[in-house]
């Protein structure tokens, strides 16, 4: 299409936009950047996807850390009214953590206090990250305070778990000991499979020890170790264990207690399995990845102390070249041995993918469901929610669809596209709940944009729920819009047409209605879908009523 655009120049000018967009979903973002770039460069001021690609050019620079460059182009896009509130909070977020990086933490308090003054409905990230910056600004009491205000507002949030951890870290760095204990605590019973809870558990045998308080740590490393014993924790708190035994002169019973942890921290690890491991990860982790050094130490140590962490890279490699049943014969293998490790997450985001690829969507769901409460990065917060979504709505599970996609919309970190499917699958899941006066306010919003997908398709459902709840009036308006800004997705248009029809007849107008429909069917360009039965069904059955008579 860019290479026809001669024809067009706005649209060519448009292609750069999208182009762009694939080459970021790609992670090619030097290129994204250049074509976003390019899109601006031939945009008007008028242009209504301007904001948009300052906000996508915004995201490509902060990709390649580029973060005064990436901050200006949020500034633009977060200041444009055309862009839509959830977004513009998303962007304040942005400026605020490129402030972060550069350690003015100041700045970046203040472009957070905008990002929660744009939007509360997705506060909550702003908040977490204020109450960051106050903590490294070594004011912890106010960062405790703030961290209590988050938790009493979006007691739901993601981001619950990792608050909780934070305020505890708070406590012991003002020497409260106690306090950060009982935090400690209330976290490991509320989170129990989050990555916070490990984090959560060592660090509070780690304060118990520090507070002389030897037993009790003791007590807790065990915990660890019992609980979550393939994780990175364990392996630290199997360690200081070994330090405390070794000093009261009780490594016996520390290798009796390690030997009957299942899947635990080895008792002792050879250091030619040590090294041998290093060097494949070496391997892989280089520019170009090698992952043959990987397969021979599996094969070599079967049971090597890193033998679940190798399959998983053998995983991720086969999973990047699209060696899909191979990725998920090495995923498989790390998900039954290891439930707790930091590459436990990924490795079920990428087992769910691969599921929805296979059309097993029930057992893809299951698996988001999976991750979502282990879920400590950004990107599987998102991965697992949109997962949810996803599968949720086409397994009909409405109720699903609106948690999921209320989190997703709180989360931030959606490019726009993700961002317009998620508010329009929340007001369709809506609709479908009877909940149409909820589903307003998202259609609306998403119908200014017609171009879209999920624009034109708002903007038929905003109308059709119009016509449902009999505001023909209302109904009609937003199809005259609809009609007036075009859109390249024909078959919603024609959808549109159909529904002005009833509306017509509805009216008594049978005539008029008619008259729409035939001129429908003799310039309707698509074929092999149902808009023709429509047409068909209803010029049969009004042809013979009495009112076109």
């Amino acid at each position: 299409a860019y290479n026809l655009g001669n024809y067009d120049k706005s649209l060519r000018n448009e292609c750069s936009l999208w182009i762009g967009e694939c080459q970021y979903k790609k992670g090619n973002y030097t290129a994204a950047e250049n074509s976003q770039s390019a899109f601006i460069n031939g945009a008007s001021a008028s242009d209504k996807n301007l904001a948009i690609g300052y906000y996508n050019l915004g995201y490509s620079r902060f990709q390649q850390r580029k973060y005064d460059t990436a901050r200006a182009s949020f500034q633009k896009a977060a200041t444009s009214t055309s862009l839509s509130a959830e977004l513009r909070a998303d962007a304040y977020n942005r400026i605020g953590d490129t402030y972060y990086y550069n350690k003015q933490y100041a700045n970046a308090s203040k472009a957070y206090d905008l990002s929660y003054s744009t939007n509360k409905a997705t506060g909550e990230y702003a908040l977490f990250q204020k109450a960051m910056m106050q903590g490294l600004t070594k004011d912890n009491s106010s960062k405790i305070s703030q961290l209590n205000a988050l938790l009493k507002e979006y007691p739901n949030s993601s981001l619950a778990p990792a608050a909780m951890l934070q305020k505890a870290e708070a406590y012991v760095a003002m020497n409260d000991n106690r306090s950060a204990i009982n935090t400690y605590s209330d976290l490991i019973k509320r989170y129990p499979t989050s990555a916070e809870a490990r984090k959560g558990m060592l660090q509070m045998a780690i304060t118990e020890r520090n507070a002389g308080s030897e037993s009790d740590a003791i007590a807790t490393y065990k915990k660890v170790i019992t609980n979550y014993p393939s994780s990175e924790e364990a392996a630290v708190a199997a360690e200081d264990l070994k330090l405390i035994y070794a000093d009261n002169g009780g490594l016996d019973e520390y290798v009796t207690f390690l030997s009957g942890v299942s899947n635990g921290p080895k008792v002792e690890v050879s250091e030619i399995d040590r090294l041998t491991f290093e060097a494949a990860e070496k391997a892989y982790m280089a520019e170009n990845s090698d992952i043959t050094k990987m397969r021979d130490y599996v094969k070599k140590y079967p049971d090597g102390a890193y033998v679940a962490k190798a399959r998983y890279y053998i995983g991720r490699y086969e999973y990047k070249k699209g060696n899909y049943e191979t990725a998920m014969t090495e995923i498989d293998a790390v998900l039954a041995t290891t439930s707790d490790a930091s590459y436990t997450e990924d490795a079920l985001a990428m087992k769910g993918d691969i599921l929805m690829r296979q059309g097993k969507t029930q057992e893809a769901l299951n698996v988001y469901e999976q991750l979502l409460p282990r879920a400590s990065s950004q990107d599987n917060k998102l991965n697992a929610n949109l997962g949810i979504m996803r599968t949720s709505l086409e397994l009909e599970r409405y109720e699903n669809v609106v948690t999921s996609a209320t989190s997703l919309l709180s989360l931030g970190g959606l490019s726009s596209d993700e961002e317009r499917e998620t508010s329009f699958d929340r007001a369709y899941a809506r609709l479908k709940l009877n909940k149409g006066k909820d589903a307003v306010k998202d259609l609306t919003s998403l119908a200014e944009n017609t171009q879209s997908i999920y624009g034109a398709r708002a903007a038929y459902e905003l109308a059709n729920y119009y016509y449902t709840e009999n505001k023909l009036d209302s109904s009609e308006k937003v199809l005259n819009s609809f009609i007036d800004k075009g859109t390249p997705h024909q078959y919603w248009l024609a959808r549109g047409f159909v529904l002005l029809a009833d509306i017509y007849n509805k009216r008594g107008d049978t005539f008029e209605a008619c008259q729409y429909l035939e001129s429908l069917r003799n310039n309707y360009p698509g074929t092999g879908d149902d808009i023709f039965q429509m047409i068909d069904s209803r010029l049969d059955a009004w042809k013979n009523t009495k009112k076109l008579n």
